[in-house]
């Protein structure tokens, strides 16, 4: 699976092994507004966080603890809706990033012809003579069913 850090500090590297490839490139785009998203989701739920935390911070502070906790309670319960819906988004993008970061090939090493698949592949060198029969050959599998030393 393409890595999402690399993806995000050279996305123009991505499109140059996707386009090398022949596939198209729509999916750096948006894979990089989505993870713009969540990371704007994660800031949101995060300060939202950090001003329940000062909350509760304060009712340790107060000289009334109990008082304070009670005029306190719907303000913390507030900003916990408030988390749990800021954060509700965070799965489905999340799952959204990983598949499509899940369909992209591997990036090809510079050495690698240009080509969608084998078939564009280059013979750089052989040895020896490629073998020649006076039969068809068969695959491993089916000469040890034949020969009774497979049971598939």
């Amino acid at each position: 699976m393409l890595d999402l850090a690399l993806l995000r500090s050279n996305p123009d590297h991505v499109r140059t092994a996707a386009r090398r490839r022949g596939i198209s490139t729509e999916f750096v785009d948006t894979v990089l507004e989505l993870d713009g998203e969540r990371r704007r989701v994660l800031t949101s739920a995060e300060s939202l966080k950090a001003e329940k935390n000062g909350l509760t911070a304060s009712i340790s502070k107060a000289a009334d603890r109990a008082a304070e906790a009670a005029r306190l309670k719907p303000e913390i319960a507030a900003l916990d809706a408030r988390i749990a819906a800021a954060s509700a988004d965070l799965p489905a993008i999340d799952e959204r990033i990983e598949s499509l970061l899940s369909e992209v090939p591997n990036l090809l090493d510079g050495s690698v012809p240009d080509g969608r698949d084998e078939t564009h592949n280059v013979v750089v060198r052989t040895w020896g003579t490629p073998r020649s029969f006076d039969f068809e050959p068969q695959p491993h599998w089916d000469l040890g069913e034949t020969l009774g030393i497979l049971d598939v």
